[in-house]
């Protein structure tokens, strides 16, 4: 999860990434907090009244299947923004499926572009359920709803405490997007990162709507999203 701050004031986003992320870190009115600084701000969610706390969440089945299109159809175009940016070659959540889609130990860079690019949808999702909670890429979104003391000491992971939200905004509907712009002085009318524009020919089956709605359930529940809306 990403916290940022409207500059000057005691407005609060959170997100997480394929949520918006890209387009919000762009935006001069907002302060991207230190992560580990977010148990620090959960309390002061629930102790200071003047701070308002304002949540951003997507429909699961959308974030996925952008995730899918932003890390594997358009492998080669971030391979080279990454690299032009000294970034290395792949991110974590991307290397994640590098074991089950047989790519060895430092593989050829096109030859694992040219893999990603080819990997069905149907065959990412039978790999989700192993990699998924690595990375915030794909991790379940009520994990914003609760902030433990894990990424301070391990040891401390048993302690955590809920954010407390005052609006939890839906990125498909309109009016919470309008909403964001003017609390928070942003610009949403041109996106980073979209992946809108990349064709995938591909349909739901049952196999990949069951897998999407057993890992992330609790976003389903707790956000108020259809499970059968694809």
């Amino acid at each position: 999860m990403i916290l940022f701050k409207k500059i000057g004031t005691d407005n609060y986003l959170m997100t997480n990434y394929k949520v918006m992320y890209s387009t919000l870190k762009t935006q001069e009115s907002l302060k991207k907090i230190p992560k580990h600084r977010l148990f620090f701000y959960a309390v002061l969610s629930w102790v200071n009244p003047h701070k308002k706390f304002y949540l951003v969440v997507r429909n699961p089945f959308d974030r996925i299947r952008s995730f899918y299109k932003s890390k594997f159809l358009k492998a080669e175009k971030n391979r080279l923004w990454l690299q032009a940016n000294k970034k290395g070659d792949w991110e974590d959540c991307t290397e994640y499926f590098f074991p089950y889609l047989d790519l060895g130990i430092k593989p050829d860079p096109i030859k694992v572009s040219e893999r990603l690019m080819n990997t069905e949808f149907q065959r990412v999702l039978t790999i989700l359920p192993e990699v998924y909670n690595k990375d915030g890429h794909m991790q379940p979104q009520y994990y914003s709803k609760n902030i433990s003391l894990k990424m301070y000491d391990s040891v401390l992971s048993f302690f955590s405490i809920p954010m407390n939200f005052i609006r939890i905004f839906k990125m498909e509907n309109p009016d919470d997007m309008k909403d964001i712009e003017e609390i928070f002085s942003i610009d949403l009318s041109s996106s980073r990162n979209n992946s809108s524009d990349v064709a995938d020919n591909f349909s739901w089956d049952q196999a990949s709507i069951e897998t999407i709605r057993n890992l992330y359930e609790k976003d389903f529940v707790l956000f108020g999203y259809d499970q059968i809306d694809t």
